[in-house]
């Protein structure tokens, strides 16, 4: 697994289906996550965001209005970090096969507040979910289980900061 850095005002070279993206969004979500991350770690989150790449130009992604697929070059204006997976073929495809099963589905509000709350009461058991709901760092999280990905926690409720920390 290798990441690279990409600047402000470019786009990644030779991104790869079931690799992935990790970056600051700006959004309530977004800060609602660093201040959580401040509260848990008791230091800031390196990464608020995570964005699943299902083609060269194209992310799947969960975004408060749902999971959608959006254009890598909206990223532009963005400084990312991008999570070189190296999955071999038949895990790249059951990755992208996965995210795109989770296209049109709802944003896992339910996940972000089990996910706090699990910050708040430090309970690294306690988690709440909906089935057909995803947020943005479950969905890759979820995409990576179907490789050799083994979080310690759930991987529907992993937090981008906490992808950060396992793939560094």
């Amino acid at each position: 697994m290798a990441k690279e850095l990409v600047p402000i005002g470019t786009t990644a070279t030779d991104p790869r289906p079931g690799d992935f993206i990790l970056c600051h969004r700006k959004g309530l979500a977004s800060k609602l996550i660093r201040a959580g991350e401040y509260v848990h770690e008791r230091q800031g989150a390196v990464v608020s965001h995570a964005a699943f790449i299902e083609t060269p130009t194209t992310l799947i992604e969960a975004l408060t209005r749902g999971v959608v697929r959006t254009p890598l070059e909206d990223y532009q204006d963005i400084e990312y970090w991008i999570m070189r997976t190296g999955l071999p073929p038949l895990d790249r495809y059951q990755a992208v096969a996965f995210a795109q099963s989770c296209v049109g589905q709802k944003y896992g509000f339910v996940v972000i507040f089990g996910v706090a709350l699990r910050y708040l009461t430090w309970g690294e058991g306690l988690w709440f979910g909906m089935n057909g709901t995803e947020i943005c760092s479950g969905l890759v999280g979820q995409t990576q289980v179907r490789s050799w990905a083994n979080y310690p926690v759930n991987p529907a409720t992993i937090t981008p900061a906490g992808l950060w920390r396992y793939y560094s």
